[in-house]
């Protein structure tokens, strides 16, 4: 990127040297190119880390009351594959003594999510000429990141609060908003991922890559754009496909 450009942004935003956690999260939500730009000078992982790690961990708290009956439906179908049965009683105590077990792991999954998204991004972006040097990128995508974890908070509070299935549509998108017997469908699965915080996300990854990758701004916005539909098509597609490999696997 042009260095006057690099200087003109940064006089704009007049990013300090140093920012404390909270106006990070600050910045996040109204300042996000101030934060992106921080990012560009000093990346930090440590927090981002910590914060998917905890939001995480409550969603599957909050969501275990209501997920209990599907995971021991799900318990008994494995076994009975396997030839042995047990009673839902033994199910239940079988899940109980799994259930701290699962919590513990639950920040893995999106940890996982977290490396392979920032990989896959800066191979995309790599495209439009985005600089080199990872750890910038692995910061931005994790702060990005923070967002979907406080949608899914949200989501997993609505379901403890209202009893909703465990497997409920996000209440934030779409689909939430859908007649319930279009499930299963391309449509549902489209009106599903149409929500805030996934497309808020699209957003910040347009101008993270702008303002952290140094990218040009119309490029970047541009590819991001292209992304998101394609991103968004491929999901539906896939909550189709997948949907007809259940109701394949249980006879439906």
């Amino acid at each position: 990127m042009n260095g006057n450009i690099e200087n003109t942004w940064l006089e704009q935003n007049d990013v300090p040297d140093k920012m404390n956690i909270f106006q990070r999260i600050g910045c996040l939500f109204f300042s996000p190119s101030k934060l992106f730009l921080f990012i560009r000078k000093k990346p930090t992982i440590l927090f981002p880390i910590i914060l998917i790690s905890i939001c995480a961990v409550a969603s599957q708290v909050l969501i275990w009351e209501q997920s209990k009956s599907a995971q021991i439906d799900m318990l008994y179908n494995m076994y009975k594959g396997m030839g042995q049965t047990y009673t839902p009683d033994q199910l239940e105590n079988m899940l109980e003594t799994y259930k701290y077990f699962g919590f513990a792991l639950a920040p893995f999954t999106y940890l996982i999510s977290w490396l392979i998204t920032s990989l896959v991004l800066y191979l995309i972006y790599r495209l439009v000429k985005c600089e080199t040097g990872l750890k910038k990128y692995f910061s931005m995508t994790g702060y990005i990141m923070i967002l979907t974890m406080v949608g899914l908070v949200i989501h997993s509070a609505y379901i403890n609060i209202t009893g909703s299935e465990a497997a409920s549509m996000m209440v934030t998108s779409v689909a939430s908003l859908l007649d319930p017997g279009l499930q299963g469908t391309f449509l549902y699965g489209l009106a599903s991922n149409i929500e805030v915080f996934n497309l808020w996300s699209f957003v910040l990854f347009g101008m993270g890559f702008a303002y952290t990758g140094g990218v040009d701004r119309k490029k970047s916005y541009t590819l991001t754009a292209i992304l998101a539909v394609v991103v968004i098509l491929a999901s539906a597609g896939w909550y189709l496909v997948s949907n007809g490999l259940l109701g394949s696997l249980f006879g439906s």
